[in-house]
């Protein structure tokens, strides 16, 4: 009588079904964090730093695009950190997770070097209509910046 040989294949099967699951991840600016106090709101003084607004005078200061791209091999360093942990137990959106937390990280350090060093220095204009503000680009109430969010979702 030959010897019975028996495989658990359970975790390959949860590693094969999760890979089949269609998450996406946004950041940016979503949902009640669109919102701010005073003038405008969050995606329209947003977009006019992220691509520049030759109307309002105010150049190019990306805070979202820049730094998921000039820093892309961080995020994915930093994301993979829990990743494995998440994989293994078959939890595919965690990753997803880590993801979005990684890049939330790395805008904000945008915010914390003036675009690592990139972002167009205010006029002098601007920093004497904000006596008593933050002088720094982007950080005179840090409303935009804290509305900067990521959001996993399942495509399905």
């Amino acid at each position: 009588m030959k010897p019975e040989i028996k495989y658990d294949l359970k975790k390959l099967d949860n590693f094969v079904r999760g890979l089949s699951q269609n998450y996406y991840l946004k950041v940016g600016i979503m949902g009640s964090k669109a919102s701010r106090r005073g003038d405008g709101t969050n995606p329209t003084i947003g977009s006019k730093h992220e691509f520049g607004s030759f109307t309002d005078r105010i150049p190019r200061r990306s805070f979202l695009r820049m730094p998921l791209f000039m820093k892309t091999e961080q995020i994915l360093r930093d994301a993979s950190k829990h990743s494995l942990q998440a994989l293994a137990a078959g939890n595919f959106k965690q990753v997803f997770v880590n993801l979005g937390i990684a890049c939330e990280t790395v805008i904000g350090m945008a915010f914390d070097t003036r675009g690592f060093g990139t972002w167009k220095a205010l006029s002098a204009r601007t920093i004497e209509l904000k006596i008593g503000k933050n002088p720094a680009p982007l950080i005179n109430t840090s409303q935009l910046r804290r509305s900067i969010t990521s959001k996993v979702e399942d495509g399905k």
